[in-house]
């Protein structure tokens, strides 16, 4: 009984941690079908920046030729899909004024990509003060 009740622990453990690996990268924005522009810019910044980091690990000799090219190539096409998804809502009029910064507050960190509560100041992140962030 004790084996059965550890075996179903187990399992249980195991579903809740492979659950968000398993999910699909590409499609995580896809689910709701119209989803705002912060979101698809948010995505392109964070795969310019994924690229950005590769580069330098490639440089510095942590990645190998290989292991970068199927980086860079992984992260383009992320960088890309939120490029046309931006310009499929732009030709579509669902933002046709883009807002200033002084209109809309940034709703995550150009350093690092952590999303602000309303209320925030400061990236929890890295610590940056909002106002002076872009």
């Amino acid at each position: 009984m004790e084996v059965f009740v550890g075996v179903i622990m187990v399992t249980a453990v195991s579903a809740l941690i492979a659950a968000p690996l398993l999910r699909s990268q590409s499609g995580r924005f896809d689910a709701a079908g119209h989803q705002s522009r912060e979101l698809w810019e948010h995505e392109r910044h964070i795969a310019l920046l994924a690229i950005k980091e590769a580069q330098f690990d490639h440089a510095t000799g942590k990645l190998s030729d290989d292991d970068y090219d199927t980086l860079r190539t992984g992260y383009e096409r992320r960088a890309l899909d939120a490029i046309e998804k931006l310009g499929d809502a732009d030709e579509s009029g669902a933002q046709s004024k883009p807002q200033s910064a002084a209109e809309s507050p940034a709703l995550f960190c150009p350093a690092c990509g952590t999303s602000f509560a309303e209320d925030d100041k400061f990236c929890t992140g890295c610590g940056s003060a909002r106002g002076n962030l872009g």
